[in-house]
Formats: C-alpha cells, structure tokens, sequence
C-alpha cells in the first residue's frame, strides 16, 4: 500500500515515541503501543446525522463509566415482535449502516445501532475485542436480547465472543467481513510499528492480562464450531484487504451445516456492507427469506471495482 507523506510522517512520529519508550520501560511502551492499537486513526470526526436518524429515538448506556449512545427505530406495519442490532467496525459509526434500517422496519423488526466506545457518539477513546465483546453482552441483557445481530468487522469477533457467554442466542446472525483471527491484526499492526522483542513480548503480555487469554483466543475460527444453535450467514470478500479472506480457509473448510458462506470479490473490507445485493442478502436472512443468491460466490462487475479499502 503506497503511503502519503501525512501518514509516513505519522509513522515515522509514532516508531520514534514508540522506541523512546522502550528506553525507559518495555512494559509501558507496550501499554501505550497496545493503546495505540485501539485507538481509531481518524479519530472521532463529525460526521453529518442522515435525515433517517432524526425519526429514531435516542438511547444511552452506561458503559464502563462512559457513555455508549445510539437509537432505535420502531416497525413499520405489523411487528413482528423482534429485534435486531445493528453492529459497525473498526474506525466506523452506526451512520453508515443506515440502508439496512428501512428495509428491517418493514420486514417488522425493531432495529437498534450503537456507537461502540471511542467511536461517532459515544464516549471514550479506544475499543478492542473484549470490551466490544462485554458491551453486547450488556446490550443484550439490557433491551432482553435481541433475535438477530448483524456485525461487521471487529464488531464480528466480539460478537463471536459473545455467543459463548449468551444464555440464549441470536436465531440470526450475520458477519460480514468480521476480523477472523486478531492475531493477524496485531502481526499487521507490527509490520508499521515494529516492536523491539522485549516490548513484543510485554505487548503480548498486557493482551493476556486483560482477560487470562493469548492473542490466539482471540478468534472467530475458534468459537463458530462451538456454536450450533443458531444459523450464521457469513460474508467475506476474496480481496480484502484489512481482514484478510485467507483467515476464513478454517472455517470454510470445515462446512458447518449452521454457516453459510458466501464469497464476493472486487468489494474489499467496507464496500462489501454497501453492496444492494449484499444487502438483500442479509435482510433475507435475517427475515427468514429464501436467499436471492444461493451461489456460494457472487462477483461484482468490473467496472464497480474498489481500488481502495477505505471506511
């Protein structure tokens, strides 16, 4: 990926702090290295609230002593008595998920989106896996579970995560593009800011003493096989390039009857939510429809390629 000068000067800052730090104490550098981690690079921008939002209304939860903020929408016709939750990625917001509520509305569902910690509304300055994972743990416990959640990205490990604590499951679930192995993301994150040995191994150690687990825990492939009673729709691009589709070849490979995996090509990491067809697909799923495309891969044509992986 050819970097800009902004961001090289970013990096190149970022190493130098990083090494200034090991200096002192390996352990803190990897505590500020690990938060650097976490901590989404664009920032909080504002962002404009689409028109749709403002018929919502609004939710606060508390949430390790911050504020979580979202919304809700009602059903449009006859409910169905349901719910879903909406859940948004790394360095996103629950903004850009706004095609899917419409849609779920008139299928009859209640549909709520929250913004994780550190990201458009809510407060805070970082997220992981685990407090993504333990804030739909009280997300479901608070609003009485939901029936169907739809994650993307990070927002797919923790909810992954969370289907082994849940006492009743999601009917539905739907990941697309969900951040499969966070090893990977780490082994990524230290190609830009490589780390000293001593300080890898302090980095890895802070990660186990969040919650009494390696990095390697960490892993969609290691919780689906557990998981039976609920059904999986699972969307992953053959080209994205932030969660990479080689991480997927686990659970493809071991064709659960409860998952079904659909491959698309040419729509990275983000487009891929914003894809129509993508989209009918989920709310089919989600609707208990049958599936508009039941081929197990389905392509975009040429002339839509993303050169770009961008949010």
């Amino acid at each position: 990926m050819e970097l800009k000068l902004k961001q090289k000067v970013v990096l190149s800052y970022f190493r130098t702090q990083l090494k200034v730090r090991a200096v002192v104490s390996p352990k803190r550098a990897a505590k500020w290295a690990f938060d650097l981690f976490c901590t989404p690079f664009s920032g909080k921008p504002k962002r404009k609230q689409p028109p749709l939002f403002k018929k919502a209304k609004h939710l606060t939860v508390n949430f390790e002593h911050k504020r979580v903020r979202g919304f809700v929408f009602m059903p449009q016709g006859n409910a169905n008595g349901k719910k879903v939750l909406i859940a948004h990625g790394f360095d996103s917001c629950c903004y850009k998920f706004e095609r899917y509520i419409t849609p779920l509305q008139s299928k009859g569902f209640e549909v709520y989106l929250f913004d994780a910690p550190g990201h458009g509304l809510s407060d805070g300055k970082t997220i992981h896996s685990l407090r993504y994972r333990n804030l739909m743990l009280q997300l479901h416990e608070q609003f009485g579970g939901f029936d169907a959640v739809i994650a993307h990205s990070l927002a797919g490990l923790a909810t992954a995560l969370s289907l082994e604590q849940l006492k009743v499951l999601p009917t539905k679930v739907v990941l697309i593009a969900p951040a499969t192995e966070a090893s990977t993301a780490v082994h990524h994150f230290t190609k830009w800011i490589p780390m000293a040995p001593p300080v890898l191994t302090a980095f890895h150690q802070h990660i186990k003493s969040l919650g009494g687990n390696s990095i390697e825990w960490y892993s969609v492939s290691r919780v689906l096989p557990t998981i039976s009673n609920c059904n999986i729709l699972w969307l992953h691009d053959e080209k994205d390039a932030v969660c990479p589709y080689a991480d997927t070849a686990t659970i493809r490979a071991a064709q659960l009857p409860y998952i079904h995996f659909i491959t698309t090509s040419g729509l990275g990491h983000n487009h891929i939510y914003r894809d129509n067809r993508v989209k009918k697909q989920i709310i089919a799923f989600v609707a208990n429809e049958p599936l508009p495309f039941e081929d197990e891969r389905f392509l975009q044509p040429p002339s839509e390629h993303r050169k770009h992986d961008t949010p």
